[in-house]
């Protein structure tokens, strides 16, 4: 498989049968360093970390035998499919990892409110002496604020790299197929 950009958001992607496009390899311990993921989630991919302008045309290099104008509006119409199913897929994870953070904070709020609170009790009455009550006050301090960091990164960051590939999975379904042959090597 070989992906490469042509200008102005076009792609080209070069592989040796169709059904690479949507089917993964298996591993081969032969060639560990081969690409081995679908061609249209190497595609998505190279959108989503390089920002690849929008309009651009897709052009896909298969063998000529492969080449027929029914397949490539075949080829057109699986790739809208395939790619519109896997934003849909995506933004759902997007969802579920939001709740999931919204949850998280249900329970790290109140939890942060109570160290906060027994942080000020134990600095105000002094129950202990003096170096073991700053212990206590500053590690409740410390714990109230861990309780909340997942949460708040789940809400802050974790939703953004799915978001990112669901858009580029969208501006796929979008792109122009052109389907080309070449001549089979052999």
């Amino acid at each position: 498989m070989e992906l490469s950009e042509t200008g102005r958001g076009d792609m080209s992607l070069q592989i040796d049968r169709l059904a690479r496009l949507f089917e993964a390899l298996p591993f081969d311990p032969a060639h560990p360093e081969m690409t081995r993921e679908p061609g249209v989630d190497v595609l998505a991919e190279r959108i989503s970390d390089d920002g690849t302008p929008p309009g651009g045309r897709l052009r896909i290099t298969v063998t000529e035998q492969e080449v027929t104008p029914a397949q490539a509006e075949t080829v057109t119409r699986a790739l809208r499919v395939y790619c519109e199913q896997r934003a849909q897929a995506l933004r759902r994870e997007v969802a579920r990892v939001r709740r999931n953070g919204r949850s998280g904070l249900k329970g790290g709020i109140p939890t942060l409110a109570l160290a906060l609170v027994l942080s000020a009790l134990c600095e105000q009455f002094a129950p202990f002496p003096a170096a073991i009550n700053r212990l206590f006050s500053e590690g409740l301090l410390v714990l109230g604020w861990v309780v909340l960091w997942h949460p708040l990164e789940i809400l802050l960051y974790a939703w953004r790299a799915p978001i990112r590939l669901a858009k580029a999975y969208e501006r796929l379904a979008q792109m122009p197929v052109l389907l080309q042959g070449r001549p089979a090597t052999p």
